[in-house]
């Protein structure tokens, strides 16, 4: 390819299930162009060196053979990256040499001086051979192929941990080993003639003994990490194993990168292939770059790091209540982003076999749900995360309290849905060079669970069955302890960004916003161009993660933190706006600074050696000359990169603080100036210099101003390093200098930095306000929650219908269809503000960092009325609103059935009733007929033909006679009555399907018209 890809490119490509690391943990390239411009300045700052004592065999003009001793002292390499793939290293060189051979007269030849400053070393080894890995002790320096002696550069021999570089020695096609002039003195207009005796032939042999792999195996030099204080739960990616690549177009020579392999330590994964090529699977496979334009670098992380090691673990260590939350979690293949499946721990949820958990009144069985029966998944998708789980299990009950549930107790069945499906969640919450952090949440009411009962049939109920919950059991079941938490999840790849300086910050990295999820994780950044700035200014020491706190943070740390917009800063601005002191925020948040650090750090701003232009950060208008008075400048506080435009400008910047580009046809160079007024305050900041047309020579000046944009300026649209908190803070003139003021002692300093935060906090309020309104939502937000939650806003607006808390039994039910439309209004609007939020909070997080969350929520709560007002879709759900009226009458049909239903459960159980007494009595008249009978024929047998009358003074007939006379006017009176139950049950049951029939006819009108109430905006 001979450009870069877009960014869309590079991730739509990326979308497989193959990955692009080529089997690697972390791959992080950079520019070539950016990264050899960084290098030359972070390695020539390094003091470390080493001593090489060696003997070359020559031949004089006789062909005698004679031996030359060395003592070489070889400064520390600086470090270039060839376009075609290869390391090109220089290394000062001095010291002495002696011929060893005596004179004729028996005396030894003299030492002669190899002069400083004019010689070095220069070994040019193809990336084949060049490997490095990170470690402690000797294992650090050990490299298969490099057996033999290794000159050795060691920037802190003492220090625990190394990052050592080895390139090794080689004849291979491409490799170059040469001693030539020094590149400072080959650059000189007029290089100095070399009058040494230091000939170019004697040059050669030592160059070709140095390249012989018999006799040095390798050129390591070994860089000293940092030890920092680790953060607790964070995951680390710190290199063990290295291997490098070059890729590169050979038609445009400003496309190329270096890519750095890396197996990581305690990853569990071997080291990759060694034999790759970047390429877009998804794009059929073609060759591109791991970098996409409008970046300088990229990282890489490998999908199942990034699956196993920091989601799948990281799942594994929640708790909830002490006790584990998932059994197990499992990552799922997936051709794109994270898929992990988790199996809930029961235990952690419920114990529904306790005898107590329902209350002593009821026997249940069946209750031995499995939680973890069904699967819950998470996922991500472009970076956005999604929670979905569904289970519904059943158990039955019955009435104890007899303590024997197949009597004529009541019993049933109730089933417990409860379903989890959400989604568009943020995921990366905070992201910079240092680290991301990830956020694995779920709220309680994040869940949608119902409580329903069984549906007995007929013969059902009349053996006791209920369709009903019974109170304890619902009371029970609401006892159940939804899995709910809210984790973050820290990923340090600090230590795979600057292995060629480490501790220092080579990258920076945006914001959340630069973090995609294509299959592997892909963070896009820029070399940071201000990183190698020669200390002691800024050296740019890491401590902790993201901002965290560490003890022994320097003015550097606090300058870097303040830059990159991390905590300190909102903590600062709060002490501003309250008016409180900042020194205990200072020292709880690990910073150690005086008076005399802060003093003096401002005069970055300042042309000169110390000059650092994230200290003259902001937004610029020209005044000179004509032709740019329309055209606004920025310069990034958190990088110090220049835009013109939305333009970026490649710049260069002297020992002296002149700022130089090339843009269009002209050479600029321009110094910065930041006056200060009586009180301490920094006034705006000015800009001038002079542009040099590159055609004619000519030259004219060139100044500018620094300006303030309203909050409703398309600046804050559309500003070229995106909307970060130090951008927001800076542009709104409380640049660095303003918190380095206020975090001064000093009572005038400390006031003048308040009032110009008061006044920035005032502007971010409107900023936040109007960056609501523009920000375009997501596709049919609206319309999506109208389609998607129409059960829940009609839900709210059917409980609200009814007034429930009548004061008298008696008393009749009372309906509101303004209490029903303000429900479903307020429910719209809580749905509508739970799915912007979450967006809008990512969009306007710099605002929210910069001042806090209370302007952001109420700028959000304004957006969501302005949806709202301008859809009319409120308009809908008006107490007179067709939608409603239905709604209410639906509620009140509802009622109606639901009372005849327990009308006819009435009527049904007095018609049984009445039933069974009748019954009751046929038997005991059948009973006492058949005694009669018996006491008749006993009589008839005493005299046979014995009339009624007479039967009937006898006392045991007459008894029993009189008992089946009276069970028959019992009878009578029974059937009767059962009559008059069966009527009254009949009725009941007419009742009933009428009150049914116009429930449901009430159920089908709201149904037709919320398809009008829910229908999408137009």
């Amino acid at each position: 390819m001979v450009a870069f890809p877009s960014v869309d490119t590079l991730i739509s490509g990326s979308k497989t299930g193959v990955g692009i690391t080529a089997n690697w943990d972390v791959v992080v390239s950079y520019s070539l162009e950016s990264l050899n411009s960084v290098l030359q300045k972070i390695w020539t700052s390094s003091v470390a060196s080493t001593t090489v004592e060696v003997v070359t065999v020559s031949t004089n003009e006789d062909d005698e053979e004679y031996h030359t001793k060395w003592w070489l002292r070889l400064g520390a390499p600086t470090l270039q990256f060839t376009r075609d793939g290869k390391a090109s290293l220089c290394m000062p060189l001095d010291g002495k040499r002696q011929v060893v051979e005596k004179s004729e007269s028996g005396k030894e030849k003299p030492i002669r001086d190899i002069p400083a400053n004019t010689y070095a070393l220069y070994a040019v080894i193809p990336l084949g051979v060049v490997s490095a890995k990170s470690g402690a002790g000797q294992t650090a320096y050990e490299f298969k192929g490099s057996s033999g002696s290794v000159i050795r550069f060691d920037e802190d021999p003492n220090a625990e941990l190394h990052v050592v570089l080895n390139f090794q020695t080689t004849k291979a096609e491409g490799a170059v080993y040469t001693v030539g002039l020094a590149p400072g003195v080959q650059q000189t207009s007029n290089p100095p003639v070399v009058t040494d005796t230091f000939s170019v032939g004697l040059r050669d042999k030592l160059a070709a003994w140095i390249s012989d792999p018999s006799n040095i195996s390798a050129i390591q030099y070994a860089l000293a990490v940092v030890n920092k204080k680790p953060v607790p739960q964070a995951t680390y990616l710190t290199p063990e194993s290295l291997s490098f690549t070059v890729y590169s177009s050979d038609k445009n020579p400003s496309v190329a990168c270096l890519s750095i392999y890396m197996q990581t330590q305690g990853s569990g994964f071997e080291p990759g292939n060694m034999n790759r090529s970047f390429n877009l699977p998804n794009a059929g496979n073609t060759n591109s770059y791991p970098i996409p334009s409008g970046y300088t670098a990229s990282i890489i992380v490998r999908h199942d790091v990034f699956a196993q090691k920091f989601l799948r673990d990281s799942m594994l260590a929640l708790q909830g209540g002490g006790k584990s939350i998932f059994k197990s979690v499992t990552v799922k293949p997936t051709t794109e982003g994270f898929a992990l499946t988790a199996s809930i721990n029961s235990g952690a949820v419920a114990d529904l076999g306790n005898a107590s958990w329902f209350g002593g009144g009821f026997h249940v069985d069946k209750v031995d749900w499995d939680f973890g029966s069904k699967d819950l998944s998470f996922s991500i998708k472009d970076a956005k995360a999604s929670w979905s789980y569904y289970f519904k299990p059943e158990m039955h009950w019955s009435e104890s309290s007899m303590g024997d549930r197949h009597s004529n107790h009541s019993y049933g069945r109730t089933s417990y849905e409860m379903k989890l499906d959400k989604s568009g969640l943020s995921v990366f919450e905070d992201v910079s060079d240092v680290g991301l952090v990830a956020r694995i949440r779920v709220d309680r009411d994040y869940w949608q669970t119902s409580i329903q009962a069984w549906d007995p049939g007929f013969l059902d109920r009349l053996n006791g069955a209920s369709g009903s919950v019974p109170d304890s059991i619902e009371k029970g079941l609401k006892k159940i302890d939804l899995p709910a938490f809210s984790h973050s999840l820290a990923l340090e790849y600090f230590a795979t960004t600057n292995v060629f300086a480490p501790g220092k910050h080579m990258l920076s990295i945006g914001g959340a916003s630069d973090v995609y999820t294509p299959y592997d994780v892909i963070i896009l950044g820029n070399v940071l161009e201000t990183a190698a700035l020669s200390p002691p200014k800024l050296n740019f020491h890491a401590e902790g993660l993201l901002g965290a706190m560490s003890a022994n943070k320097n003015i550097t740390d606090f300058i870097n933190d303040l830059s990159l917009g991390r905590p300190i800063m909102r903590q600062l601005t709060a002490c501003a706006l309250s008016d409180t002191p900042v020194e205990g925020v200072l020292a709880k948040a690990g910073y150690n600074v005086s008076d005399d650090d802060i003093t003096t750090a401002p005069k970055a701003a300042d042309a000169g050696p110390q000059f650092d232009p994230r200290f003259v950060a902001g937004l610029y208008s020209f005044s000179s000359p004509a032709d740019l008075t329309s055209t606004r400048m920025t310069v990034d506080g958190a990088s110090g990169r220049i835009y013109i435009g939305s333009t970026k400008v490649n710049t260069s910047i002297d020992s002296e603080g002149n700022v130089s580009w090339t843009w269009g046809n002209y050479l600029y160079s321009i110094t910065f100036s930041t006056p200060y007024n009586s009180k301490g305050t920094a006034d705006p900041k000015t800009f001038q210099g002079t542009r040099k047309n590159l055609g004619s020579e000519t030259t004219e000046s060139v100044s500018g101003t620094e300006i303030t944009p309203k909050p409703s300026d398309d600046f804050w649209t559309n500003t070229p390093p995106g909307l970060a908190i130090s951008w927001v803070a800076t542009v709104f003139s409380t640049g660095l200098a303003i918190y380095l003021w206020l975090s001064q002692k000093r009572a005038d300093r400390r006031n003048a930095g308040r009032d110009k935060l008061v006044q920035a906090a005032a502007l971010a309020v409107h900023l936040a306000e109007d960056q609501a309104r523009r920000h375009p939502l997501p596709e049919n937000a609206l319309d999506n929650i109208l389609n998607d939650f129409q059960d829940g806003i009609e839900g709210e607006a059917r409980d609200k219908a009814i007034d429930r808390h009548v004061i008298n039994e008696d008393d009749p039910v009372e309906y509101d269809p303004a209490a029903a439309s303000e429900a479903a209004k307020d429910k719209l609007r809580s749905l509508l503000k739970e799915a912007v939020t979450p967006y809008l909070m990512q969009k306007l997080s710099p605002i929210l960092a910069f001042i806090g969350p209370e302007a952001v929520t109420a700028a959000i709560k304004h957006r969501v009325e302005t949806i709202l007002e301008e859809s009319k879709v409120l308009d809908r759900f008006k107490p007179d609103s067709p939608y409603i009226i239905d709604i209410v009458d639906s509620v009140r049909k509802r009622e109606e059935a639901s009372e005849s239903r327990s009308k006819e459960q009435s009527a049904v159980a007095e018609e049984n009733l009445a039933n069974a007494e009748v019954k009751t009595i046929q038997n005991d008249a059948l009973v006492e007929k058949k005694l009669l009978a018996k006491e008749e024929q006993r009589l008839r047998d005493m005299k046979k033909d014995i009339t009624e009358a007479e039967m009937m003074e006898y006392k045991e007939y007459k008894d029993v006679a009189d008992r089946v006379k009276a069970l028959k006017d019992r009878e009578f009176e029974a059937l009767d009555r059962y009559q008059k139950a069966s009527e009254k049950r009949k009725e009941a049951t007419e009742d009933r399907e009428k009150r049914q029939a116009e429930k449901d006819a009430a159920d089908h009108k709201a149904k037709e018209t919320a398809k009008d109430a829910f229908k999408k905006i137009k």
